[in-house]
């Protein structure tokens, strides 16, 4: 079966199944054994299940078109789980790894609209969800269409906290003939700043303070910044 990451809850731990979108669960206490019987399915709008996640006390349910939220309501009979009507979202998840959770009642993800454009979101205070991208960054978002590989994580450094997204697949600017892959790009959650991180030369790379980045634009840099299809990325 194809099975999103395991969520720990309340003592149970539960597993959605992609391909049906029901997400199971443990016995109380008892994390080896689920029932085929007890479980809730992902159905408020379409898409396929993506990814599960925690929010404060509640399971994310991440999906190709929505986000769907779910807490313990201690059902006697079939899941435990309960879903909370007024808060689901109608915004996709592009690809399951790009999820984190920023261990402060936070979770970041690139996430898609109605419209099909992506963008990168962070839900926070009262199931409110609100985009961060740059400009620039929502640009390059918009011109790759395949995000297999793609991945994101959280790095905490010099007492900031980054999220590092990388699109691991090749945009092709067909006007230049250039390739560009493997571009990552770091949000500071404490300055709100985006920032293009890449390697400065051989081995090395560009560093401020302890931290390995470079800004998209709005710092002095050293090097060329160059344009593909109206998105500047600084190169060295």
């Amino acid at each position: 079966a194809d099975l999103t990451r395991a969520i720990y809850l309340n003592n149970r731990v539960f597993v959605g199944d992609r391909a049906t979108g029901q997400i199971f669960q443990s016995d109380l206490g008892d994390y080896t054994t689920y029932s085929a019987s007890e479980f809730i399915t992902v159905e408020s709008y379409g898409g396929k299940l993506v990814e599960l996640g925690r929010y404060n006390n509640f399971i994310v349910a991440f999906k190709e078109y929505s986000v769907e939220f779910f807490e313990d309501v201690a059902n006697e009979n079939g899941s435990v789980l309960g879903r909370v009507g007024q808060a689901i979202q109608q915004l996709g998840t592009m690809h399951t790894n790009t999820v984190v959770d920023t261990g402060s009642g936070e979770l970041l993800w690139l996430a898609t609209d109605e419209s099909g454009n992506r963008t990168v979101v962070k839900l926070s205070n009262s199931f409110q969800v609100e985009p961060i991208h740059d400009p620039l960054v929502a640009k390059y978002l918009n011109l790759v269409t395949n995000y297999d590989g793609s991945y994101a994580y959280l790095l905490n450094a010099n007492g900031h906290q980054f999220y590092v997204l990388t699109l691991k697949q090749t945009y092709t600017d067909v006007t230049n003939s250039t390739d560009i892959a493997n571009v990552t790009f770091v949000y500071d959650l404490q300055t709100k700043l985006w920032s293009h991180w890449y390697s400065y030369g051989e081995n090395t790379t560009v560093t401020s303070g302890a931290t390995q980045y470079r800004t998209l634009g709005r710092w002095n840099v050293v090097g060329a910044v160059r344009t593909y299809n109206n998105v500047t990325l600084v190169q060295d």
